[in-house]
């Protein structure tokens, strides 16, 4: 389990990194393992199989952010366990200045020894599909797996509440689709975002879209911290952000946002296309020493690689006063 950071370098499964002039590599952010320290022989079936969570392969991500699951479930982490025939989960939790993964158990036992979970993901009524490769064949198999099996399963929390009958996103409006962006369920948020990006691009957005998220935008930094949501903040400034409907000038008012991840993301967004402002590099220097968040500060580390090396030095110097 990774937390992935633009610019880190992490190590690799096996070898020494291409880059010779690394002085630390970053570590998987997990405080466990579910496969440590026994035999492979000891990791495959019987009662240590279930000890230890079913052994070291996993395939597939997804973080639960549906609407039918219970509130607790929002935010975990699934992954497929290769040899366990399960989907376990992990929780995420804020540690330093970045994130770690603790260990949760088995969301998902499956009592079929050819099940392999390969994919996770979230559907559009919050509902789960996992998918099943279907093969008694696994890591290191060479006998010849068999390949035109599988099967898809989908998990929910009793009967979904609102049924999802029509997909076709692409027949709502703008204005539509920019209420999509507040939706509980991250299925329709990403979906709609694609869809005006898509717009955008081709030309064909309506000339009040971008100022109507722009005053969403700036609704949710004034009401902030009483009633403002920084999910739908966020939300917004993603996709003003695709859109191309935002300026340096929009994107420094998040600096000044209580919320360190509003902070973080505006730091990452005002540095993407590699050009910054005398007065920003100087408000970043100003942030690296007095911003009380290791997290906000992580995101002006990672800003480092998007700035002309000449511009780094007191950035960094700021930073490493930390």
């Amino acid at each position: 389990f990774w937390h992935v950071i633009p610019g880190g370098y992490y190590k690799r499964m096996f070898g020494t990194h291409e880059n010779p002039h690394l002085y630390e590599l970053m570590e998987s952010c997990s405080d466990h393992l579910h496969w440590a320290g026994a035999k492979w022989s000891e990791a495959r079936g019987g009662a240590a199989h279930d000890a230890l969570g079913g052994g070291h392969s996993h395939c597939g991500l997804m973080i639960y952010q549906g609407d039918n699951f219970p509130a607790e479930w929002r935010g975990r982490a699934f992954m497929g366990n290769i040899h366990g025939n399960r989907v376990l989960y992990d929780v995420p939790a804020r540690a330093g200045s970045g994130y770690t993964a603790k260990h949760g158990g088995a969301f998902l036992m499956a009592n079929d020894p050819w099940f392999r979970s390969t994919v996770q993901i979230t559907g559009p009524d919050g509902g789960v599909f996992i998918a099943d490769w279907s093969d008694l064949g696994e890591c290191h198999d060479s006998d010849g797996s068999y390949r035109s099996s599988g099967r898809i399963y989908k998990v929910t929390h009793g009967i979904p509440i609102k049924t999802v009958n029509d997909l076709n996103l692409a027949k709502l409006s703008d204005a539509e689709l920019v209420n999509r962006l507040g939706h509980p369920n991250e299925w329709h948020r990403r979906h709609a975002q694609r869809l005006l990006q898509e717009r955008a691009v081709a030309g064909h957005l309506d000339k009040a879209t971008i100022p109507s998220m722009r005053m969403k935008f700036l609704g949710e930094m004034k009401r902030w911290p009483q009633e403002g949501s920084v999910a739908l903040l966020l939300r917004m400034l993603w996709a003003l952000h695709v859109t191309r409907g935002l300026d340096e000038a929009s994107l420094m008012l998040p600096l000044r946002h209580t919320n360190e991840h509003a902070r973080w993301w505006a730091i990452r967004l005002l540095t993407e296309d590699k050009k910054v402002s005398p007065a920003l590099l100087a408000k970043f220097v100003t942030m690296a020493r007095e911003d009380k968040s290791a997290f906000v500060r992580l995101g002006l580390a990672s800003a480092l690689q998007r700035l002309p090396v000449t511009d780094r030095w007191e950035l960094a110097t700021a930073l490493l006063a930390h």
